[in-house]
């Protein structure tokens, strides 16, 4: 089963203190500066309490930046996302590696800017609520290890169906999860890795 947290990120501490030795080297070999690299370290640490909340039995543990900037837990089975966007994260988490996940939160302030974005990247332009249309296509991006690029001239669609949406044309299809609050939405979904 598939867990989901949204919570504000100033709940989150943004020193590295939290970070085990081997996170504070990847953070140091990373050199992010000012904002960026509190929301690493924000990122990993919501991370930590995830796993911690959901799996309190992972006592040895560490998160892990992918090649691709995703992050990874290394030490316990289990395969994580996250999002953040300003001030706000989600995190989603399996307790099993068989699934792939992937969990995309946007803001509503950047509606005004999406419809453009939506009709540059795909052929269908907007289908519907553009802040819905842009979490749902990332979250699938993300799940699936995808760029943006797969959305050039893709004929990819987002449809809504109360708590879900259904994404055609990435790939097979996917539902997912809506999770619609009045200062931004959060999509997720999971799928089988094999």
């Amino acid at each position: 089963m598939t867990r989901v947290r949204a919570d504000d990120l100033s709940s989150v501490p943004g020193d590295s203190r939290p970070l085990r030795q081997e996170e504070r080297r990847e953070l140091h070999a990373l050199r992010l500066r000012g904002p960026r690299r509190e929301e690493w370290i924000r990122g990993r640490v919501a991370i930590r309490r995830a796993v911690a909340r959901w799996l309190p039995q992972a006592s040895s543990y560490r998160v892990h930046t992918e090649p691709s900037g995703a992050p990874s837990v290394v030490g316990v089975d289990c395969t994580i996302s996250l999002s953040h966007d300003g001030r706000w994260f989600a995190v989603a988490l399996a307790p099993t590696r068989d699934l792939r996940i992937g969990i995309d939160l946007c803001r509503r302030v950047h509606v005004n800017r999406l419809a453009p974005i939506l009709r540059r990247f795909t052929r269908r332009g907007v289908q519907l609520d553009p802040v819905v249309q842009w979490a749902a296509l990332e979250c699938v991006l993300k799940m699936r290890g995808l760029g943006i690029t797969a959305l050039v001239g893709s004929d990819a669609t987002v449809r809504r169906a109360g708590h879900r949406a259904l994404v055609r044309g990435i790939g097979p299809d996917a539902t997912l999860h809506v999770i619609d609050r009045p200062e931004f939405v959060v999509v997720w979904g999971s799928e089988n890795s094999r």
